[in-house]
């Protein structure tokens, strides 16, 4: 009786999984097997332009230009040390983190060969965790500017961590809309490890400015920077938040 129960499962097991399109069986297959990978899913662009080839910055080189640039800043009536280092974007644009440049009035500014210059008042602006200063006379030292930037071009973050300056390489991802950012202008997103608190400039292969990062975007952990030409001038004023002047 057992038996009979036993062979009449093992009858209908094989049934069923005949009708499914399966056979099971001991023998090994002796044809070959004819197998085809799934069509490839098209690439995000964002991905393109990672693995797209770039001329690189080394670091040294990267240091050696930020260190020759940098300007250590204070603000007098907002504090009498300085809080920190910031670069010239041009003659009359100096940018910093926020706390280095924490409000308008009198600038003064010490070159890496401690050549000290007051650069006048100046009239201060902020977005995320970035400074900018707009001065009134020329300031001493200034980075070179390069025009444009493209999607998958190779950069080096420039920021200070506990008094020194770092460099952070990446890869310009791209460009996107800054409003859902904070900013009012359109904003460059970067692969470098950029971490909350991190200001400072961007650097193309040529040791070029091309933008200034402010801070991180949350959903992907990419960096955030502004292009330079939307801080310099008067573009600076329609594009940050302006602060008030420190009590003198």
């Amino acid at each position: 009786m057992i038996r009979g129960v036993a062979l009449g499962l093992t009858l209908f097991v094989t049934l069923l999984l005949t009708g499914c399109g399966i056979v099971v069986t001991d023998e090994a297959p002796t044809d070959a097997l004819q197998v085809a990978a799934p069509s490839l899913v098209e690439a995000y662009t964002e991905v393109e332009a990672l693995a797209a080839p770039a001329r690189t910055l080394s670091l040294p080189r990267a240091r050696q230009v930020a260190r020759k640039a940098a300007l250590r800043v204070v603000v007098p009536s907002c504090d009498d040390d300085s809080r920190g280092r910031g670069f010239a974007l041009d003659a009359h644009t100096l940018v910093a983190h926020r706390d280095v440049v924490p409000g308008g009035g009198w600038v003064r500014v010490w070159t890496a060969n401690r050549r000290s210059t007051a650069v006048g008042a100046g009239s201060a602006y902020r977005v995320g965790e970035l400074g900018v200063a707009r001065v009134a006379r020329t300031l001493p030292r200034r980075l070179p500017l390069a025009r444009s930037v493209a999607s998958g071009a190779s950069v080096v973050v420039v920021t200070e961590r506990d008094g020194k300056l770092r460099m952070l390489p990446g890869v310009i991802v791209d460009g996107v809309p800054g409003k859902a950012y904070g900013a009012r202008a359109p904003v460059l997103r970067l692969t470098s490890e950029v971490r909350e608190g991190d200001a400072g400039p961007v650097l193309d292969a040529k040791g070029r400015l091309v933008a200034v990062v402010y801070g991180v975007d949350e959903r992907t952990t990419l960096g955030l920077a502004i292009p330079a030409a939307a801080l310099r001038g008067r573009a600076g004023a329609r594009t940050l938040e302006a602060l008030d002047a420190c009590d003198d």
